[in-house]
């Protein structure tokens, strides 16, 4: 059986609470264990395609024409978005939302 354990950590500013960087953990667990680890630069959005008034994180990666975006739903809770900024649909055994633990 094989899951994916996700970590991403932002950080901001401690003066004025602007982005500055992300650090994101992949961990594939069963099979062969591997971690990724991305970093970078990341910022804030508003609008997504069913809420143009939604705040998104887009998280800028090596490649330039490649990001990766969330809806905030809550403080607790990060939803990953597609390329046109619609919700990611997950299924039974995979989910595309991040929940923060402490």
């Amino acid at each position: 059986c094989v899951r994916i354990k996700w970590g991403l950590y932002l950080y901001r500013n401690t003066t004025d609470g602007t982005p500055t960087r992300y650090e994101f953990d992949i961990v594939v667990v069963g099979g062969s264990e591997n971690r990724i680890r991305r970093e970078g630069k990341w910022t804030i959005e508003r609008g997504a395609a069913a809420d143009s008034d939604a705040v998104v994180y887009r998280l800028a990666t090596d490649l330039p024409s490649k990001s990766i975006a969330f809806l905030r739903a809550d403080d607790n809770v990060l939803l990953f978005l597609d390329d046109q900024k619609r919700l990611m649909v997950g299924d039974a055994a995979f989910s595309y939302t991040l929940s923060r633990t402490k």
